[in-house]
C-alpha cells in the first residue's frame, strides 16, 4: 500500500486554482517509419509498444484514491479500467509545419485538463512536421513524478536503439482497492511509527534543537523578505500561458562556469536576472534597487540508492540582485548566495515554482 507523502498531496491542491501542476516535453522524431503514405500516425502500433513497456513504470497505470475522512493519506491504486487508448493519441498532420506552428498545438494540448479519474498523464503525437519529422508532447502531472523520476520513466517507454527487439503486451490485472478494515489497519500502524519516532526524538534532545533551528531559520528566511516588491512581474498568476523556446549552447555557459568558477546553474540563474533587468527597464520601471526572489528547486535524488522516481525535491530560495548592472558581479553574487543556501536545503512538504531547471539544480 503506496501513500502519497505530504509533498505529495500539495502538488494536487495548486490545480483547482488554475496553477497546473505537471511537467513535460516535446521531441523531434525521425518516425518515418511510423506513419502511412497519407502522413497519419500508425498509432495502433505505437500504442502497442508504449503499452508493453508500462511494466517498466507501473505509476502510469495508477489513480489517486482518496479515502474518507479518518483512514489516512491518499494512495495510489491501479486504474480499474486502464485503456493504453486514452492517453497514447495523436493530433491530425500539421503539414509542413515550422516549430511556432508546433509551439501553437503543444500550447493547445496542454491547456487540456487531465482527467483525474484515470493516470495523470498524456502523451501526443504530432506528424506532418517540416522535413517529414514528427514530433511528440508528453505530459506528466508532477504527483507522478519530479523532473529527474519523470526522465527515468520516460526513458522506460523509448527504445535507446532505432533496431531494438519489439516487446510483448503481457495481461495485465488491476489490483481491487484496498478494503475499509485494511485502510484503518495501515493507517493505525503508520500512525504508531510516527508517535515512535517522535517518542525516539525525545531521547535526543540535542538532535530536536538542531532541526528547531534549521526549521526556524527557512522560516525567517521567508518572512524576513518582507513582501514582495512592486512590479509588473508580481502580479496574480492565471491558466493562460504561452510556450516558447529561448536557444543557446550549453558550452557557452559551462565556459562561463569554468571561468569564474561557479555551477552552470549559477549562471543560468544569473542570465534570468540579466533578462529580467532588461524586460523592466524597457518597461520604464526602476530597477536600481530591485532584488527579487526566486524559488529554485534542488533534487535529492542522489541522496537515495536506485533509480529516481516519485518527487524529491528540496527548494532554496535565491535573492536575483536586478540591481546590480555588471553581469560578473551578478553571476559572482548569485553564485555565493546558491553555495551557501544549498547546504541547508531538505525535502520540501508543498508544492514549488521554479526559476531554473525543472529537474531542480544538482
Amino acid at each position: 500500500m503506496e501513500r502519497l507523502t505530504a509533498q505529495d498531496v500539495m502538488t494536487l491542491w495548486p490545480d483547482e486554482a488554475g496553477w497546473s501542476q505537471d511537467i513535460g516535453l516535446v521531441a523531434l522524431l525521425d518516425a518515418c517509419d511510423l506513419v502511412d503514405t497519407d502522413g497519419r500516425i500508425l498509432l495502433g502500433d505505437v500504442q502497442t509498444s508504449i503499452e508493453a513497456r508500462l511494466p517498466l513504470a507501473p505509476r502510469l497505470r495508477q489513480v489517486v484514491y482518496v479515502p474518507r475522512w479518518g483512514l489516512g493519506r491518499p494512495l495510489w491504486v491501479d486504474a480499474a479500467a486502464f485503456d493504453v487508448r486514452d492517453h497514447v493519441c495523436a493530433v491530425p498532420p500539421v503539414h509542413h509545419a515550422d516549430e511556432a506552428r508546433l509551439l501553437e498545438v503543444v500550447e493547445e494540448l496542454r491547456r487540456r485538463p487531465l482527467d483525474r479519474s484515470r493516470p495523470l498523464w498524456k502523451m501526443w503525437f504530432v506528424p506532418g512536421l517540416a522535413g517529414g519529422r514528427t514530433a511528440v508532447y508528453v505530459r506528466v502531472h508532477h504527483v507522478i513524478a519530479d523532473g529527474p523520476a519523470g526522465v527515468a520513466m520516460l526513458g522506460a517507454l523509448f527504445d535507446s536503439a532505432p533496431d531494438g527487439p519489439a516487446p510483448r503486451v503481457e495481461p495485465w490485472m488491476p489490483a481491487p482497492v484496498p478494503a475499509t478494515n485494511e485502510l484503518i489497519v495501515d493507517n493505525l500502524r503508520r500512525r504508531r511509527a510516527a508517535a515512535a519516532r517522535v517518542l525516539a526524538a525525545c531521547t535526543r534532545p540535542a538532535t530536536i534543537v538542531c532541526r528547531t533551528r534549521r526549521a526556524w531559520a527557512s522560516v525567517r528566511e521567508m518572512v524576513s523578505g518582507g513582501r514582495a516588491p512592486r512590479c509588473s512581474l508580481n502580479r496574480p498568476i492565471g491558466a493562460a500561458r504561452e510556450f516558447a523556446v529561448v536557444r543557446t549552447e550549453l558550452a557557452t555557459m559551462r565556459r562561463i562556469s569554468d571561468r569564474y568558477g561557479v555551477k552552470v546553474n549559477d549562471v543560468l540563474l544569473a542570465v534570468f536576472a540579466g533578462g529580467l533587468r532588461e524586460l523592466l527597464r524597457s518597461r520604464g520601471e526602476p530597477v536600481d534597487n530591485l532584488e527579487l526572489r526566486a524559488v529554485v528547486p534542488v533534487s535529492l535524488h542522489r541522496e537515495l540508492p536506485g533509480p529516481a522516481r516519485g518527487n524529491l525535491l528540496g527548494q532554496m530560495i535565491v535573492p536575483l540582485p536586478l540591481w546590480i548592472d555588471d553581469p560578473v558581479r551578478r553571476l559572482v553574487s548569485i553564485a555565493a548566495d546558491t553555495a551557501t543556501r544549498k547546504r541547508g536545503v531538505r525535502p520540501r512538504r508543498g508544492p514549488w515554482s521554479a526559476a531554473g531547471p525543472s529537474g531542480g539544480l544538482p
